[in-house]
């Protein structure tokens, strides 16, 4: 297929639509193949217990998904997924008109990468508010701001990009050790000791390491662990607003909302009701 859309309209529940090219969704299995000659899909997972299998161009290049992470899918690059499992997205469809004018665009052709569930916290975070907005004018001016940030953190496809270089962080195999630990109980209580201690390291020592490998301070990172399985959480209706603060460790509903808001832009009341719903 040559339209993000047309393989969700055979497959999916849309949940919400403001313009032609955002849409809130939830699916299940599903496998497909897409190439566009003209249009940009972008997914944001607001799940995370489906299994993504699949490559692009050719190549396996699939992530494990998580809340919060993109998929960018420009033209002229091919795409073949299987998906495991039900899911919720966020899909916009970005055409080339969205992206005419810049210097990015030569002779009308894309120059995005192809890149599977990578973690931008400023892209989610204009996804979450574009799908929430309540207008389709307050959507257009997201759509915009979406696609400028597409292109601000991109390089041209010719030119590469170098790798990170990371210096004093954790070694992986600690690193996903302390992950899995607060991915196991995320609304439970765990100390920057506890971190540190399932890292084998000092508390200083585990603070700068962990920051330097993440990007993250530690408190931040267990904070956007606990807003991520939110997202999931909230999308249970028979949970309350309350419920959901209480499982993840958050004092009060108001807790739960101001640091929502600070992560990704919305309130919990926001996100159920026009994303989720």
């Amino acid at each position: 297929m040559n339209s993000l859309f047309e393989i969700f309209d055979c497959a999916t529940t849309a949940l919400r639509s403001h313009t032609g090219g955002v849409r809130c969704l939830r699916h299940g299995d599903l496998s497909f193949t897409l190439r566009s000659d003209e249009q940009t899909g972008v997914v944001l997972n607001l799940s995370s217990t489906h299994r993504v299998i699949g490559q692009v161009n050719d190549a396996s290049n699939v992530e494990k998904p998580s809340v919060g992470t993109v998929t960018i899918m420009p033209p002229h690059h091919t795409f073949s997924f299987q998906v495991v499992g039900e899911c919720r997205i966020v899909a916009l469809q970005l055409s080339a008109e969205d992206f005419r004018g810049d210097q990015w665009v030569f002779d009308g052709t894309m120059r995005l990468r192809p890149r599977v569930n990578v973690d931008d916290p400023i892209l989610a975070r204009l996804i979450f508010t574009t799908a929430a907005a309540a207008t389709a004018a307050a959507q257009r001016v997201g759509l915009d701001a979406i696609t400028e940030r597409l292109i601000a953190v991109d390089c041209f496809a010719q030119a590469g990009e170098p790798s990170r270089v990371v210096r004093g962080g954790l070694p992986p195999a600690r690193l996903r050790r302390v992950v899995r630990k607060l991915e196991v109980n995320p609304g439970g209580p765990i100390s920057l000791a506890a971190m540190a201690n399932e890292a084998g390291l000092s508390v200083f020592h585990f603070a700068r390491a962990f920051a330097a490998s993440t990007g993250w301070a530690p408190h931040r990172f267990v904070l956007r662990q606990r807003i991520h399985r939110a997202v999931e959480l909230l999308g249970d209706e028979s949970l309350s607003v309350g419920d959901v603060a209480e499982s993840l460790g958050f004092v009060h509903h108001s807790h739960l909302a101001r640091t929502m808001r600070r992560f990704i832009g919305l309130t919990p009341d926001i996100l159920r009701n026009r994303v989720l719903a």
